[in-house]
């Protein structure tokens, strides 16, 4: 995988992006290869082998004034995108492209899985620079969404598994979330007012879902300091009540421990 050392920053440039299929996809990402390979003779661009002639491929290409400067491609797996390139011109890094690269896969795909090792470095770097360079592109990846896939299986590939998950992968949570936030949002009703409960469900339910999208399996404590309190930072109780802390839920490590917890602290 490309190493987008310079995280992308909010100047994004305007650039057209392609999504293309098969053999076409395949030969678009082959010639921007091609290009780098000849702009950077000294980088480590191999051109790869490419399963052209199948159908489930697929490729984003982005194009600045009709030149291409970035490609994602992959496979797809139903709605699940196995991605083999996440490629950036260096000349273009830090300036936004990879994130609407991402976006494209993301409005496709309800999962997205990519393996962050750097790619194209410069042929006579060691083994600790390229460490050093995979630790920044897994913090480049977690910027998009992504998070280290710890159920991924055993590879002797080098890199480390990233995944990003939809929302639509986890509706079921959404609805635990929200059913919780209705239950407590009654309660806050009975003793502070419709104003208060409505505030509280709105800001409170957003924030839950937005921190599950990305802790599906272990929903963060952030959001539940959120959901409960009400409040903004540093998150002060509700009228008549302190703070929760973490230390109000120990060993809360599921989301059923999370359901839980909260439901006996609120007696519903």
């Amino acid at each position: 995988m490309d190493d987008n050392r310079s995280l992308d920053r909010e100047n994004t440039l305007d650039v057209d992006i392609s999504k293309l299929t098969g053999r076409e996809g395949s030969a678009a990402t082959m010639q921007f290869l091609k290009g780098l390979i000849e702009r950077y003779p000294d980088s480590a661009y191999a051109p790869g082998v490419q399963d052209e002639l199948n159908a489930d491929r697929v490729t984003y290409v982005a194009k600045r004034h009709d030149a291409p400067i970035g490609v994602v491609d992959g496979i797809a797996h139903g709605q699940e995108f196995e991605s083999h390139s996440f490629i950036i011109d260096p000349r273009y890094r830090g300036k936004g492209v990879g994130k609407v690269l991402d976006e494209a896969v993301h409005r496709d795909f309800a999962v997205s899985r990519i393996v962050a090792y750097p790619f194209g470095q410069p042929r006579s770097e060691g083994t600790a620079r390229i460490e050093e360079h995979m630790a920044k592109l897994v913090a480049y990846y977690k910027t998009l969404g992504y998070e280290e896939d710890k159920d991924a299986p055993p590879s002797v590939d080098p890199g480390v598994p990233m995944i990003w998950r939809g929302p639509e992968q986890v509706p079921q949570l959404f609805d635990r979330i929200k059913a919780l936030a209705d239950e407590i949002s009654t309660k806050i009703e009975k003793g502070f007012g419709e104003e208060a409960a409505t505030n509280f469900f709105k800001d409170g339910l957003r924030f839950a879902q937005e921190l599950a999208r990305k802790h599906p399996d272990t929903f963060d404590l952030y959001a539940s300091y959120h959901v409960l309190t009400h409040s903004s930072p540093p998150y002060e109780a509700v009228p008549g009540r302190r703070a929760v802390t973490r230390g109000d839920f120990p060993g809360e490590d599921s989301v059923e421990k999370f359901l839980e917890n909260h439901r006996r602290q609120y007696n519903v």
